[in-house]
């Protein structure tokens, strides 16, 4: 007794200890942001007091000059515009491209690594460096070209000087090169945060890798590509020494082509293409020959200056907030209604999600009342979470009782009821074979995980994959859509036919043969937007663009996935507000839209309730009717209630298949009996 009251004042010691040094560590946090806040304002005050008395819509429309009462800055703002708009025109197509292409193209190469290695390193190179570099490339050209050589474009409208010279465009590639790095590396983080599942949904659906790409990894990527050329640019704009190594001009008083107000812009656009080829100067750059004057009234038209780049920056800081902040809008990664109104991130998602449904799955058709009743089947909800629990672990204990008796015969072991749409007896060697798979191997690598698969499956029929993990079950299935060529130094040999067509042959289009062979995973992958547009992805990637017609086929397939009801009032709000079970049904509904012939499950209830999978088996029970059906479980129960023909994998090898009923009853084979009975696996 006494060791356990010292072990607890001990433990009560090392508690306090900890919140102690909590609270130490979040007050260090909060001082560190007071400073940093401090020392903000108090620049911008004192930069705002001595701007007093010189900063007036006279400064902001007088073009430089020697004298401070007259010096403006107007020069400067329209350089900085074009400088700036040229330069996002230029950064921002190309970071992004490159970005894409190293993420979701290039290959893993010793040249892809090297060129990630020096991504990175070029972020960190002062300035300066740029600068030089531009002064020699676009400045000069590398002397190869002769001063007073010109090329006319569009009858005369577009002049380009060869070489640049000190130019707009010479200053805006120069700052290309600057910020490009910050660009690409930003990009790629936020291609990386998309979840890998939604794109292997969205080929699953029959899209190319371009409209996965455009339709869904941009899109859910696009906030965070945002934000980074947001401080990409706040950078370009306040920068001085590469400029001034390309020649902007300190003191000079004309605007770039002569447009010194937004009406020239509208009243003679003719300028417009010639102003990237005129001299230039930018606010900072003003703002530094300020400084340089002997005259102390220069210090005060400096900081006049410098309240104008701040205003610019936060304008410009503030539209692309905007933009980033309707883009995020888009993205239905979190209801507007179940989030107070406000939209989240792809971390910020992933977090709430793992919040809401306390790390496991919802009840099925659940949600919300789960969410909005704090009383539920007349109890608490988390008297209902171990109601819960309490169900599987009974079902789960039952069902080792029951199957792994030694005693029990063959004659004498029962067999769960099959579902409603499901006739375990009925005979389907009439039905015409849908998919043949004859002498499969297959190679991850080097490693050989399949050898020599050989089944057949029948039209209008279920065939369940059965055997312990890691047999290859999932891995013959994915060989059915070719959705293991995702996978680089995969290799199958051996014919898979569907219609009498071997899926493997160079001539096969793996997007219209992932059209044709839907398929389902094991976790639900809803994309992050509306329920509709969710259903409606698939026919609308394939050119479809009627909304009628959209409009139907969403509802015949939502009603087909047993969700209509549910979710027809709600059509437009996030996919990712339901529960796990509907998710999953929604998955269905969405692979049905693509009218495939075949559909493949993936242990499509292994992360639901009891509930829920009671609901997606009869569903199976009802497609079978239309369409084939191959489903991997490590249920037995399930494979026994949904199936008509039940195949056992083992080490990569077809052990046994045959009718369901006879493969629990009277295998006919030691190590599927064994494996069905509990004694392994």
């Amino acid at each position: 007794m006494t060791s356990s009251v010292q072990f607890a004042s001990s433990s009560d010691r090392t508690i306090r200890r900890r919140l102690k040094i909590s609270r130490w560590f979040s007050w260090l946090c909060r001082i560190s942001v007071y400073l940093s806040l401090g020392v903000l304002l108090t620049l911008l005050a004192v930069v705002s007091w001595m701007a007093v008395g010189w900063l007036d819509l006279g400064f902001i429309r007088s073009a430089s000059s020697a004298f401070p009462e007259k010096a403006g800055i107007l020069a400067g703002i329209w350089g900085t515009f074009w400088l700036i708009c040229l330069t996002t025109m230029f950064s921002i197509p190309i970071g992004i491209g490159a970005a894409v292409y190293l993420e979701e193209y290039a290959r893993d190469t010793f040249l892809t690594r090297i060129i990630k290695v020096n991504l990175s390193n070029l972020a960190g190179v002062p300035s300066i460096v740029y600068g030089m570099l531009g002064l020699t490339v676009f400045v000069r050209m590398f002397g190869l070209l002769g001063k007073g050589a010109t090329v006319k474009l569009l009858g005369g409208l577009m002049v380009i000087p060869l070489p640049f010279g000190k130019t707009v465009i010479a200053g805006a590639l120069t700052m290309t090169l600057l910020i490009l790095p910050v660009v690409i590396i930003s990009a790629q983080e936020s291609l990386r945060a998309v979840p890998r599942s939604i794109r292997v949904a969205s080929y699953a659906l029959g899209a190319s890798r371009w409209q996965t790409i455009w339709n869904q990894v941009l899109p859910a990527a696009l906030p965070g590509i945002v934000t980074g050329a947001i401080l990409s640019i706040s950078r370009a704009i306040g920068e001085t020494a590469p400029l001034i190594m390309v020649g902007a001009i300190s003191m000079h008083r004309f605007c770039p082509a002569g447009i010194d107000s937004p009406v020239k812009l509208v009243t003679q656009p003719q300028r417009i293409l010639s102003a990237p080829f005129d001299v230039y100067t930018t606010i900072p750059i003003t703002i530094y020959s300020w400084i340089k004057e002997p005259a102390a009234e220069f210090k005060s038209v400096a900081a006049a200056g410098i309240v104008v780049l701040i205003v610019v920056l936060t304008c410009f800081n503030g539209v692309a907030v905007l933009i980033r902040q309707r883009a995020r809008d888009k993205i239905k990664w979190w209801s507007p209604v179940a989030h107070g109104g406000k939209s989240a991130s792809v971390v910020e998602f992933w977090w709430m999600q793992r919040r809401r449904t306390g790390g496991g799955q919802m009840v099925d058709g659940g949600g919300e009342e789960c969410r909005r009743s704090p009383d539920l089947w007349s109890g608490s909800v988390e008297l209902t979470r171990w109601r819960w629990v309490f169900r599987r672990c009974s079902l789960f204990v039952c069902g080792c009782v029951e199957m792994s008796t030694p005693t029990a015969s063959r004659e004498s072991r029962v067999v769960p009821p099959s579902v409603k749409g499901v006739d375990r007896d009925m005979d389907i060697s009439s039905h015409p074979i849908a998919i043949d798979a004859r002498n499969v191997d297959f190679y991850y690598g080097e490693n050989q995980v399949l050898f020599d698969v050989s089944l057949a499956v029948r039209e209008r029929s279920v065939t369940a994959l059965i055997g312990p993990s890691g047999c290859g079950k999932s891995t013959f299935l994915r060989t059915l859509n070719r959705m293991n060529d995702l996978i680089e130094g995969t290799q199958v040999r051996g014919e898979i036919l569907i219609e009498n067509q071997d899926i493997n042959a160079r001539e096969v289009d793996v997007v219209l043969l992932r059209k044709h062979v839907g398929m389902v995973f094991q976790k639900s992958t809803p994309f992050p937007k509306s329920i509709f547009d969710n259903v409606a992805y698939g026919p609308r990637i394939a050119g479809e663009r009627n909304r009628a017609y959209l409009a139907d086929l969403v509802e015949s397939c939502l009603k087909q996935a047993a969700l209509w009801e549910e979710v027809k009032d709600r059509l437009h709000s996030s996919a990712m507000a339901l529960s796990g079970g509907q998710q999953q049904r929604l998955c269905i509904a969405r692979t049905l839209a693509t009218k495939p012939h075949v559909i493949l499950m993936d242990e499509p209830a292994s992360a639901l309730d009891p509930a829920s999978t009671s609901r997606i088996e009869d569903l199976i029970g009802e497609l079978c009717r239309q369409y084939t059906i191959v489903i991997v479980t490590h249920n037995m129960q399930q494979a026994s209630r949904v199936s008509h023909q039940t195949a056992f994998f083992y080490e990569g090898r077809l052990i046994e298949v045959g009718p369901t009923t006879k493969m629990f009853t009277r295998p006919s084979q030691k190590q599927t009996e064994d494996y069905i009975t509990g004694r392994f696996g």
